[in-house]
């Protein structure tokens, strides 16, 4: 790494990173599982501006990470270090953090690679699932989603004690390391009824008295959900002997975050700050050409900013609550905004004017993403419904008046209808020719 590199030119301090200031990120084979080496500790602005630009956005935005999503993860290899070592130790995980930390991001996309790794990705099966209504039966549906029949799998859907143990007995290869990772374990006293809550604990306490070191278990929830463990004494000695808190990002951590995955697409930030929202900032994304950049706020408004230079492009205006998403067609040349006001706008990019305002939610609209086509466009609301949106015939008001005119053209024409005769041409020349 060169004293020139670009993770320096950013303000970056490898010292107190890893290593003994040779930053490179975790070692290993990349297609075994593990996250790739960072490249803005060993190239230079100028050698990261020079790649291939890749087009379209490199974060996720708020969707947690997957482990497929592992070249994408970015500035927690402190934990991911600390966590595998700590499971090569033990074999139970409590992580615990506020909501919104990253716990889940953290063990699907940095620890289970690693383990992989580490174990070897045939030796490892992930088993991930989430509590939900009936724990039991989510245990089953991950059964399925692996590799086990259903016949095989159906011994998890047992609600009884010795459930989880006769699954590790009855489907576990001696080889196999088994990860069985419980993500959002708050839903047991929220959305599973108290009975098989109850039961599923004793199971698991059961499973974890074992102690087998090839079946590790990882259980993330949020912090403020501790109190939740006090009627459980078993869980509570969880907490005592298993529990980690995970910290927030810290300054180089949210640097390597940030700046590592633009530098892949060829993009290097600048040490410049976008400063023009009177409220907070909800959603920002790139353009499919990276050049320019959009961003949504809690002030009603949508700003266009110059990705090179950092100067303000245009401001959109035309909701009545908080922008919460916003997002580009493919072809760049649509914008597409979702609203607290309970509506979807697409807008025209290069004139900033609006095109049309899309209604159908009954609550907030909080995700908004086109198709690959740019044909569909699909909103996610607070009322707990997707709507696909179809634009195959264009979004614009001149698409929209000439499908109109095309239903009522006939209508018009016609000698019998008793439309007045000044009022026959309305939709001459409005897509598609008078008859």
């Amino acid at each position: 790494m060169t004293d020139k590199s670009y993770y320096s030119e950013i303000g970056g301090d490898v010292k107190g990173l890893i290593g003994d200031g040779e930053f490179k990120g975790i070692a290993g084979d990349i297609s075994g599982g593990v996250i790739n080496q960072y490249i803005i500790t060993q190239k230079s602005g100028v050698e990261i501006q020079a790649q291939t630009l890749i087009t379209g956005s490199p974060y996720l935005g708020l969707r947690k990470f997957e482990v497929d999503d592992k070249d994408r993860f970015f500035g927690r290899d402190n934990w991911i270090i600390e966590l595998t070592d700590y499971l090569k130790q033990k074999n139970v995980l409590l992580l615990l953090g506020a909501s919104g930390s990253g716990k889940s991001s953290l063990v699907q996309a940095g620890l289970i690679p690693k383990l992989k790794d580490d174990f070897g990705a045939n030796r490892l099966v992930n088993l991930t699932f989430v509590p939900d209504v009936n724990p039991f039966e989510s245990f089953y549906g991950c059964l399925l989603g692996n590799r086990y029949t259903q016949s095989q799998a159906k011994l998890a859907q047992a609600v009884k004690e010795d459930t989880l143990i006769k699954v590790v007995k009855g489907l576990k290869n001696n080889s196999d390391l088994w990860f069985i990772f419980i993500d959002q374990f708050e839903e047991l006293f929220t959305r599973t009824p108290k009975t098989e809550t109850d039961i599923f604990i004793k199971s698991l306490i059961k499973l974890i008295e074992k102690n087998d070191s090839l079946v590790k278990i990882v259980m993330t929830m949020r912090a403020d959900f501790l109190d939740k463990l006090s009627p459980y004494p078993s869980l509570g000695k969880i907490h005592d002997q298993y529990s980690k808190m995970l910290t927030d990002m810290d300054e180089s951590e949210l640097r390597l975050a940030i700046a590592e995955p633009a530098a892949r697409n060829g993009v290097r930030s600048e040490r410049y700050t976008l400063e023009g929202h009177n409220s907070s900032v909800y959603s920002v994304n790139f353009s499919p050409d990276g050049k320019t950049l959009v961003s949504g706020s809690g002030d009603n408004t949508i700003k266009l900013w110059n990705v090179e230079t950092g100067q303000e492009i245009r401001t959109l205006k035309g909701h009545d609550s908080p922008v919460t998403s916003v997002n580009f067609s493919p072809d760049g040349k649509t914008l597409v905004s979702g609203s607290g006001d309970n509506t979807i706008k697409l807008w025209n990019v290069e004139t900033g004017k609006e095109i049309r305002t899309l209604k159908g939610h009954d609550n907030l609209v909080n995700s908004v993403s086109f198709s690959p086509d740019g044909k569909t466009l699909a909103s996610g609301s607070v009322d707990k419904t997707i709507k696909l949106w179809n634009g195959s015939n264009g979004w614009d008001l001149d698409a929209l008046m000439g499908r109109s005119c095309a239903w009522v053209r006939a209508y018009l024409h016609n000698p019998n209808s008793g439309v007045r005769e000044e009022d026959r041409a309305l939709c001459d020349g409005i897509g598609g020719k008078s008859s």
